[in-house]
Order: C-alpha cells, then sequence, then structure tokens
C-alpha cells in the first residue's frame, strides 16, 4: 500500500501533466485561430484584387468607347459634355494645361507634384460623391457583388509611333498624338483591412502601357 507521500507525489505529477496539456492546448487552439486569420486575409486580399482587376479591365474598355476629343476651349471631352478637369467629377481627373494658341501638343503639361500629393493618393476623391466612376460588378449568376471606384487621368498624350515622336513634321499634326490616360482602381476586402490600388496607363489605339500595385498612403 503507497503511503501518503507517495500518494501526494503521484497527485502532483497529475496536476503538472495536466497543466502542461491545458498549456498544449490552449497554444493549439491560438495556433488554429491564427492560421484561420491568415488564410482569410489572403482570401480577402485575393478578391480585392479581382474586384480591382476588373474595374480596371472595364474602364479600359469604357475608354475605347467614350469617343473623347479635345474641345475649343482646350478640355479633352466626350460628346455628352462630360470632360476631364481638376475638380474630378465622375472620376475624369486633370492635373495640368494645354495651351490654347498653339498646335503643338507637345505644350501640354502636367502639375509637378509629390508622391504624397498624387490625386489618386487623395482620400477624399475616393470617399466624396460623384467623384469616381464606380463600376458594379456581378458574379456568374448576375448577382451583384460590390462596385470598385476608380479615377481616370488624362496625362497629356503619347505618340502613336514612338519612332516618330521628334519629327518636326507631323509633332503638330492631331493625328500623329494619342490621349494617355492613368486609371487607378481602389477596392477593399469584407474585412475592411485588405485594401489595394491598382493602377494601369492605357491609350485607346496603343494599349496598355504599363500595369502596378500603387502603396496606398491615405488612411482607409
Amino acid at each position: 500500500m503507497a503511503s501518503k507521500s507517495q500518494r501526494g507525489v503521484v497527485l502532483i505529477l497529475v496536476l503538472v501533466l495536466l497543466l502542461v496539456l491545458g498549456i498544449a492546448a490552449t497554444a493549439a487552439v491560438r495556433l488554429a485561430q491564427i492560421e484561420t486569420r491568415m488564410s482569410g486575409g489572403i482570401g480577402e486580399r485575393s478578391r480585392a484584387r479581382q474586384l480591382a482587376e476588373a474595374a480596371v479591365l472595364q474602364t479600359e474598355s469604357w475608354l475605347d468607347e467614350a469617343g473623347f476629343s479635345l474641345s475649343a476651349e482646350g478640355q479633352l471631352c466626350q460628346p455628352s459634355g462630360e470632360c476631364f478637369s481638376s475638380l474630378c467629377d465622375k472620376g475624369l481627373c486633370f492635373s495640368g494645361r494645354l495651351e490654347l494658341d498653339s498646335e503643338d501638343l507637345h505644350r501640354c503639361s502636367l502639375n509637378p507634384l509629390s508622391r504624397e500629393a498624387e490625386l489618386f493618393q487623395q482620400r477624399s476623391l475616393w470617399t466624396e460623391p460623384n467623384k469616381t466612376q464606380d463600376w458594379p460588378l456581378y458574379d456568374a449568376d448576375g448577382d451583384l457583388i460590390a462596385s470598385a471606384p476608380v479615377l481616370v487621368e488624362w496625362r497629356c498624350f503619347i505618340p502613336l509611333n514612338p519612332l516618330e515622336a521628334e519629327n518636326s513634321e507631323k509633332r503638330y499634326q492631331l493625328s500623329h498624338w494619342q490621349p494617355l490616360y492613368r486609371i487607378s482602381a481602389y477596392s477593399r476586402g469584407r474585412d475592411g483591412h485588405s485594401r489595394l490600388l491598382l493602377q494601369t496607363l492605357y491609350s485607346p489605339q496603343l494599349g496598355r502601357q504599363s500595369w502596378r500595385e500603387v502603396p496606398i498612403l491615405f488612411l482607409p
């Protein structure tokens, strides 16, 4: 028959073992929670990217059909009267100037801006009404998923043929140039934390010139 001291030692060992098992179980639960959050975060990041990519593609298609042209006042406008301006109405932004006393399109110039002062880094443009284009995005069944806001900036012109950019005979011909646009699409996951800003440079006749993900400098 075990002595009282032996039974006491066994009791202590059992209590220690239970404590260790409890700590291990708690650690396992916390690890599972972290993995679940990470998996969910990756999923939301992927969803945000898909939304932004879809919005960019819709905007590029829209620019192909929009029919923008120069007005007599030196603005780039649609036949419907919607124009690019510093006010960014309906997401159409222009931060620069086009001189009216010359047909030389090299005189179209953009305002120098710091990285932080870029239009697409201004939170107000993404939150105020009528400052962006909002493309509704649907799933395969036709159900609305979300809407991704987009800014379209007119970035002056690029030559249709880069090899003739300095051609003195053609540089004054409007047909020698093509408007260049910068498209910025902002999206966020359902968790509210997975934010993404995709950006392309696009010309209707020359197609996409670049594609990149941009660091977001403004607060949610």
